[in-house]
């Protein structure tokens, strides 16, 4: 119970690591002072992992930053410029003042403030300034904004974030408990009509494309039988009462909700009865059938639970991928999601929010990763080894 306990721990410090750096180092001191008196080696293991994790997270930015490297030193260059205009002329002795050398004055104190930040010299010169930008999310997006205008990427990103939460991470979930459910049924049953019926609509359910789905639902549902709306998270306006707005976001969020979890319940009921059925031709398991235990204790001690780092795999990477959207999905349906907020970075060449969205789907990858490693050294003993 002990060593749950302090793996569940650096689990934590492991996310705010990567969260809130200066928050979680009191945490790790007392995390690794505590693990190393109690499980050495397994502390030791686990701080490898957080290590390579953090390194994978360094070198992704490393080659994002190479990439754009000259590209943020001209977005910093004009953010400047344009702050600079901005003070001058919001003071209109200075303007008057200045007369028609009011440009020439703009230039230069633009170009002091250029060179006291370093802007000048080669973009490399610079890639410990510009990793820390990005990794802050403290740039500025050249053409989006977010509800409030806010230009921070941070501000923009956070904004869209918990929608896309809302919608395809709850999708994910219902889609991950339905399919393994089925997939548990079909393999428990093996050979039977059930089988073959969760086996026959998982292949139909993961053979069309999620946004075709989408569009058939729109014409049927929402332009046929007018029961729902074609797209949007809201009504505009939206209602300003809490169980009104509420009731609003669900009425908008039902028809992709129910395209999604279609599209992908398929996929984890099949893959989760092809795990099984191949766990279950194991020899432990034909030992523990000549033992004679009961069918319900071997399929969840003997076959399930053996067979749950894949699927914890599938789980994990479905996560992952549900944080970030999925593009032409959010198109159909005009989500105001991370999904299309890259897209309409891509179709606007915004680069400061493409450094920023590819920052955060790769932090929430190597988070992901990290916390699969974690509970695979809690579920699999033979992963400690």
């Amino acid at each position: 119970m002990l060593k749950f306990v302090v793996l569940s721990l650096l689990l934590i410090a492991s996310i705010l690591t990567f969260l809130n750096p200066p928050l979680a180092a009191v945490a790790w001191l007392a995390l690794v002072a505590l693990g190393l008196k109690k499980d050495r080696a397994l502390t030791l293991k686990i701080l490898t992992r957080v290590a390579n994790a953090a390194l994978v997270l360094l070198a992704v930015l490393v080659i994002t930053v190479a990439m754009f490297g000259g590209t943020i030193a001209e977005i910093k260059k004009e953010m400047i410029i344009s702050e600079v205009k901005r003070w001058v002329m919001s003071q209109p002795q200075l303007v008057q003042k200045l007369g028609p050398k009011v440009k020439e004055f703009i230039a230069q104190q633009a170009e002091r403030l250029i060179k006291a930040e370093g802007l000048d010299r080669p973009w490399y010169e610079n890639l410990p300034y510009y990793l820390s930008t990005v990794v802050t999310l403290e740039l500025r997006s050249q053409v989006l904004r977010s509800n409030t205008g806010s230009q921070l990427v941070r501000d923009i990103t956070m904004e869209r974030l918990p929608r896309t939460v809302l919608l395809f991470t709850t999708a994910t979930i219902i889609s991950a408990v339905a399919g393994i459910l089925l997939g548990l049924v079909a393999a428990r049953k093996r050979g039977s009509f059930v089988d073959k019926f969760v086996t026959f609509a998982a292949l139909i359910s993961a053979s069309f494309p999620m946004w075709w789905i989408g569009m058939i639902m729109i014409q049927i549902f929402s332009y046929g039988l007018n029961l729902f709306p074609s797209g949007g998270m809201t009504s505009v306006p939206p209602p300003k009462e809490l169980l009104a707005y509420l009731s609003d976001l669900l009425y908008h969020m039902a028809l992709p909700l129910t395209t999604i979890v279609l599209v992908s319940f398929g996929g984890w009921a099949y893959v989760t009865r092809s795990i099984l059925v191949g766990a279950t031709k194991e020899d432990y398991v034909l030992a523990a059938k000549a033992r004679g235990l009961a069918e319900r204790v071997i399929l969840l001690r003997h076959v399930l639970r053996p067979s749950l780092p894949p699927i914890l795999t599938m789980i994990a990477l479905s996560l992952v991928a549900s944080l970030t959207g999925a593009i032409i999905t959010e198109i159909v349906f005009n989500w105001p999601g991370m999904g299309l907020l890259y897209w309409e970075a891509i179709e606007t060449l915004d680069v400061p929010v493409i450094l920023g969205l590819t920052y955060v789907f790769t932090l929430v990858f190597v988070i992901a990763m990290l916390i699969l490693d974690i509970l695979y050294i809690i579920l699999d003993p033979r992963v400690r080894g």
